[in-house]
């Protein structure tokens, strides 16, 4: 009972609800998405090395056919610089891990970039939490994340105020922290004061429930999205909170999202690989 949901279990759960005729336009999709020279592309056709990121971990979870070495020559030619985003350099970081084999590299990015995010503050903090939260989670670098949640919690945090997707993060870090050191369910002071802050997370994440299914990204915001939905659920799959009050309008919302080999963000936009990853995440969390 106290395992921390792999990534890949999850998704695989995902797709085994889906019917076999949108199980074979998933596979279409994805490969299609692939370029001749081996990252997966952006929704207008450019590739990306955050869109390949996504693509390699659903291929791989999966067992979906791709290019895999013309993978490693794309990520052996990618190149970081100052200009390049923390979302792109931590997708780079976990390629390198999984993909190359040179770990010493990836883990080297990794620790600069929490470095990064956590003492100069810079911009993009909400998708960098949880994309490392992902990257540590594909090449199970879980002491990796309590690092992480470590730095985090000298932060000020309010969870009221903060991103559905930050939350969310922060759940599923304490969640691996707690699991793996075997913590979850001792009453040590330190360890109390972690499940106390979890908690007030889980609780800040139900009340971002919307009432026509998915989560909402904030508490202002009105219209459910699939990204906040989808690290919410496998936040509180992490958490072992019971989601089957909440799974049926959780479905339905899923569901609407769905376009034809792909998942969209939000009903009425057009879906992509990233997209899809999250709406398999949705699926296999519930």
């Amino acid at each position: 009972m106290w395992s921390v949901p792999s990534i890949k279990a999850v998704l695989k759960k995902g797709y085994r609800q889906i019917s076999l005729q949108d199980q074979e336009k998933i596979r279409d999709y994805l490969q299609q998405s692939q370029c001749s020279t081996g990252g997966f592309t952006d929704r207008n056709g450019r590739e990306d090395i955050y869109y390949t990121f996504f693509g390699t971990i659903i291929a791989d979870s999966l067992s979906i056919r791709y290019d895999y070495s013309s993978v490693a020559k794309y990520i052996g030619h990618y190149s970081v610089d100052q200009e390049t985003s923390l979302a792109d350099m931590i997708s780079y970081a976990a390629l390198l891990y999984k993909h190359t084999g040179n770990k010493k590299r990836a883990l080297s990015i990794l620790s600069k970039i929490d470095t990064v995010t956590t003492k100069k503050k810079i911009v993009e903090p909400v998708y960098a939490d949880i994309m490392m939260t992902l990257a540590c989670l594909q090449c199970r670098l879980y002491f990796r994340a309590a690092h992480i949640l470590k730095s985090q919690a000298e932060q000020m945090f309010c969870e009221t105020a903060a991103m559905t997707p930050l939350v969310a993060a922060r759940v599923t870090m304490i969640s691996i922290y707690l699991k793996k050191a075997g913590l979850f369910k001792k009453k040590e002071s330190a360890v109390t004061e972690l499940k106390r802050h979890a908690e007030s997370c889980v609780d800040v994440l139900i009340n971002r429930v919307s009432d026509v299914g998915g989560f909402k990204a904030s508490a202002k915001v009105i219209v459910p999205d699939l990204l906040s939905t989808a690290v919410s659920l496998y936040a509180l799959k992490c958490y072992d909170y019971d989601l089957r009050a909440i799974a049926p309008s959780m479905l339905d919302f899923i569901t609407s999202v769905y376009c034809d080999g792909s998942f969209a963000p939000s009903e009425y936009e057009a879906g992509d690989v990233e997209y899809l990853f999250y709406g398999l995440l949705a699926l296999g969390s519930l």
